[in-house]
């Protein structure tokens, strides 16, 4: 791939960012469900990644990967690496991190990342063959995916093991994407 690419226009089919249907809201209840297991100890903001996501979280919406974008699709099993690569190679999209149900019928909130597109909450999935049916998750700035801390040997940076700074303080000023900011990009 040579040049700079964009991320393209915005789909004009799907419910708009933000907007939960009954799957959505099926899976926030997954979510949910799960951080109700794992209470915030004394001295902790949260008591998991899921409830972290419930709080700073959004809604983004499923669509298909682009055509002129397959060439950054990946594996399944590997969308930390993909979602990654992808939202810093890709103008206007940016690294989320979150929880996702792959495909009709499913009531599980699989740990997930995608990149997404802020200025029309569109998810796009370049591990998944066909894009999941509900996304929830924070869109994270390059410049905290960079310095954030990291369990051994995990690649999610919140969803597979919550770092005790993130447990017990929140994410930094600055760790989530709003797209007002110049460290979106990875570049």
């Amino acid at each position: 791939m040579s040049g700079p690419v964009t991320a393209s226009a915005p789909d004009p089919g799907g419910a708009p960012a933000g907007e939960l249907g009954d799957i959505g809201r099926s899976l926030l209840a997954s979510i949910g469900q799960i951080a109700d297991l794992h209470p915030a100890a004394v001295g902790e903001r949260y008591g998991s990644a899921q409830a972290l996501v419930l709080d700073q979280g959004r809604a983004w919406r499923p669509v298909p990967l682009p055509e002129d974008l397959e060439d950054w699709r990946g594996y399944p099993g590997h969308c930390y690496e993909f979602a990654a690569h992808l939202a810093d190679a890709v103008d206007g999209l940016v690294y989320v991190e979150g929880y996702a149900t792959p495909f009709a019928g499913s009531t599980w909130a699989f740990p997930h990342a995608w990149a997404g597109r802020l200025s029309d909450g569109a998810a796009l999935d370049p591990t998944w063959p066909e894009p999941g049916t509900a996304y929830y998750g924070i869109p994270l700035t390059a410049a905290y995916r960079r310095d954030a801390p990291r369990a051994l040997g995990a690649q999610a940076l919140l969803v597979e093991m919550l770092p005790r700074p993130v447990r017990t303080a929140g994410l930094p000023a600055g760790a989530v994407a709003t797209g007002a900011d110049e460290s979106v990009c990875g570049r």
